[in-house]
């Protein structure tokens, strides 16, 4: 089962000026993402999950970065034990995969996992928000 912080993947988190929602998607379309309220989803090992880390802030000249992403058994932030699928924007593993992302939202599917002892499985990830005004021109 894949559950996350308040019993949900799609809430709200408030990270300063930006605020930012992982969305869980019904399939690999990414058109239509679970509600709040499916949560916690049941979920098969070893299933395909489609992931959208997004910000929600009305912005302009932002884009959005996955800097990383991983799963734990439990959302306590001292907890040693988790599994990466997202390292320096790229995928940690041979089963997470980019997909093509929207300017305010960075797109991937992995695969589901259980930890021992566990019946759920939380996800995370750090994102970064870049001012496009500001980045650098090259070539």
């Amino acid at each position: 089962m894949i559950s996350d912080l308040e019993r949900g993947m799609g809430a709200i988190q408030n990270a300063g000026d930006f605020l930012f929602r992982l969305n869980v998607y019904e399939n690999s379309s990414y058109l239509t993402r679970y509600p709040f309220q499916s949560f916690p989803l049941p979920k098969s090992l070893n299933e395909r999950v489609f992931l959208g880390a997004e910000v929600i802030t009305q912005m302009h000249y932002f884009y959005i970065f996955t800097k990383s992403c991983w799963s734990a058994p439990s959302v306590d932030p001292n907890n040693t034990v988790s599994y990466p699928m997202m390292y320096n924007g790229c995928p940690a593993d041979s089963f997470t995969f980019l997909q093509p992302r929207l300017h305010k939202e960075d797109r991937f599917e992995t695969k589901t996992l259980r930890f021992p002892g566990s019946n759920f499985v939380y996800i995370q990830c750090d994102v970064i928000i870049c001012d496009l005004r500001k980045a650098n021109a090259t070539g």
